[in-house]
């Protein structure tokens, strides 16, 4: 019955997030990542991925706070990464598991830079490598909801930015 229940709700997740890939406006991006990430949160942890699950809440809350931050000076910026950083450290480290937290620590890591650091297509690309580790964390423990995610995002994130070079289209 655990692993039904486990696969349902990640592919409720996973369709969340996959959603936010065709958002046009950069407010509807962050509240359909932050949705899917928190539902995601709720699969890993019943699949006992304590790391994951706590750093797709964190997700979930940096996401939410991504347009204030596009707004804010670079050093704000810098501020912030840097406290993002050290965050996901002092999480992968409070609910270390085995090996296994590190690719999702590696994952929070790249998405932390791109959100605070990178705008736009830079973004859009490192969100590329983020799907490809995330595709592989995903694997390792066992989610295939997560695997599913990770490819149709890397996919989708390659169609946005061939669709976007054509025409630009997420607006604040």
């Amino acid at each position: 019955m655990i692993p039904d229940l486990t696969n349902i709700i990640g592919i409720i997740g996973a369709t969340v997030a996959l959603s936010s890939y065709l958002a046009r406006t950069h407010l509807r991006l962050c509240f359909l990542v932050a949705s899917g990430l928190m539902i995601l949160a709720a699969h890993y942890q019943l699949l006992g991925a304590s790391t994951t699950a706590v750093l797709c809440i964190f997700g979930a809350v940096r996401s939410l706070f991504g347009s204030w931050v596009s707004l804010q000076q670079e050093r704000t910026r810098m501020a912030l990464t840097v406290a993002g950083i050290t965050l996901t450290l002092i999480l992968t480290e409070i609910t270390w598991l085995d090996w296994r937290s590190s690719i999702s620590m590696l994952a929070s890591l790249i998405l932390v830079w791109g959100s605070f650091q990178l705008r736009d297509v830079q973004f859009r690309k490192s969100m590329l490598l983020v799907e490809v580790v995330l595709g592989i964390n995903a694997a390792v423990l066992g989610s295939k909801p997560g695997v599913i995610l990770a490819v149709c995002g890397f996919l989708l994130n390659f169609w946005v930015l061939v669709r976007d070079r054509m025409s630009p289209v997420l607006r604040s």
